[in-house]
């Protein structure tokens, strides 16, 4: 609670639930979406990740290391282990095949810049609320 308290101190943002996360270091799920809130399968949120970078699905899969290909990659990577739940194998398994390790280093380092990357806590937000906006 002190951390909060002296990172809100510091820093005027909002408090949301991925900067309590970040901070806390767990999860922390708000379900705002009611009982008919839609399940997401992970080829959705690679589509939704590659929208919201304006880059192709197929480039988040690929081997390049480019930063502009590699951020939106280890979103994904956060996204597919916080919000879907799936493990470390199963996430690299949706990106041809990555190794375990290379999952684990891609969510820890999304986690850790959470806590000070507003434009990174954004972007979460922006694709959270797409893929879970309700359909009209």
């Amino acid at each position: 609670m002190r951390r909060l308290t002296t990172e809100l101190a510091t820093k005027p943002q909002p408090i949301t639930p991925d900067l309590i996360s970040s901070l806390l270091n767990t999860k922390i799920t708000i379900n705002n979406q009611g009982k008919n809130a839609r399940r997401v399968t992970p080829q959705e949120l690679l589509e939704a990740v590659a929208a919201y970078y304006d880059i192709k699905p197929t480039l988040l899969k690929g081997a390049k290391r480019d930063r502009p290909i590699a951020r939106p990659r280890q979103v994904y990577m956060y996204l597919s282990k916080i919000e879907l739940g799936m493990t470390y194998d199963d996430i690299g398994g949706t990106l041809s095949g990555r190794d375990h390790t290379t999952v684990m280093h891609g969510v820890e380092t999304i986690t850790q810049e959470l806590s000070t990357n507003e434009s990174l806590r954004a972007a979460l937000t922006g694709i959270k609320q797409k893929l879970w906006a309700p359909s009209t």
